[in-house]
């Protein structure tokens, strides 16, 4: 027998009796693709199994590219607030909908809940100047260079983006009259100090660990500055955003566990946005929010 070839081999890598010889290199290969092919297979299992947790428990959702919103807003968080709400309306293809019909220009009056036409005519204005609106004929469509729904992530959203739970960013939005919008809208400059797995509000250099051991939690203070508020004012501000609720649940909680965890930090509520991947993340984040009765 030529010790250069090996027995072709099935699915599960065992010998395949009277199958073909074949080189090592081939061997190789084939090993690569097998490996490819179950982690693609897993990621896809875990992704349904995710995508099916967030709609029974959170509702649907949608991805924004914060940074790239970040870039173009100029401060403007009232404006970016108002654009995460328009983004609930919208389906996999950018196409806004509102109680069944397709968004025209008389529409966002009522739908942003301004007080007049021309003002709402002048927010439209500016988020097409901006290009993160767009119409087709008479019908108005969000800019997916920001907005991503049930599409695999491009690139560059890849690190750049976080999912946004249409139902909580309505509920947050509605509530609040046009002058907290803009307070609304600091959300956009923390999301990139939301931690991967747990939501906890922490500094860059700790938003990828997993062990909340070593996640730095962000203090007021410093949650106020990134927010361009006085530090000197972030205890009222962050009554501010806790005043904001979602089924009787804040915006943003602060925790403090002395014995198990022995944690100090501030939570986003999931409900509104959340960063994580795995199941056990989403359970844990609950559980630290006191959600675990929502959690199946």
């Amino acid at each position: 027998m030529n010790n250069n070839v090996i027995y072709a081999v099935t699915e599960d890598g065992e010998k395949l009796e009277g199958g073909n010889y074949i080189t090592p290199e081939q061997a190789r290969r084939e090993e690569e693709i097998r490996a490819q092919r179950k982690a693609y297979f897993k990621r896809q299992e875990q992704s349904n199994i995710l995508k099916i947790n967030f709609t029974e428990i959170l509702g649907e959702f949608y991805f924004v590219n914060y940074r790239k919103l970040l870039s173009v807003i100029d401060d403007d968080t009232s404006l970016a607030f108002k654009y995460l709400y328009l983004c609930t309306f919208a389906d996999q293809d950018g196409r806004l909908e509102y109680e069944g019909k397709p968004v025209i220009h008389k529409y966002f009056r009522r739908i942003l809940g301004l007080k007049d036409i021309n003002t709402a005519s002048i927010v439209v204005a500016k988020m097409e100047e901006l290009s993160l609106l767009y119409s087709i004929g008479n019908e108005y469509y969000v800019n997916m260079d920001y907005y991503i729904r049930n599409r695999s992530l491009p690139d560059n959203f890849k690190g750049n983006s976080s999912r946004m739970i249409d139902r909580g960013i309505r509920r947050l939005y509605e509530q609040a009259t046009p002058r907290y919008h803009a307070m609304l809208g600091k959300i956009v400059p923390l999301l990139e100090h939301l931690n991967k797995h747990t939501n906890i509000l922490c500094t860059l250099d700790t938003v990828n660990e997993y062990d909340y051991k070593r996640i730095k939690p962000l203090t007021a203070t410093e949650i106020c500055r990134i927010c361009g508020r006085s530090p000197d004012n972030s205890d009222y501000f962050i009554k501010q955003l806790q005043s904001f609720v979602i089924d009787r649940l804040p915006f943003v909680r602060r925790v403090v566990d002395n014995t198990k965890y022995k944690l100090d930090c501030y939570i986003v509520n999931p409900y509104v946005v959340y960063m994580g991947n795995h199941n056990n993340h989403l359970e844990w984040t609950f559980k630290l929010f006191d959600l675990g009765s929502h959690y199946h």
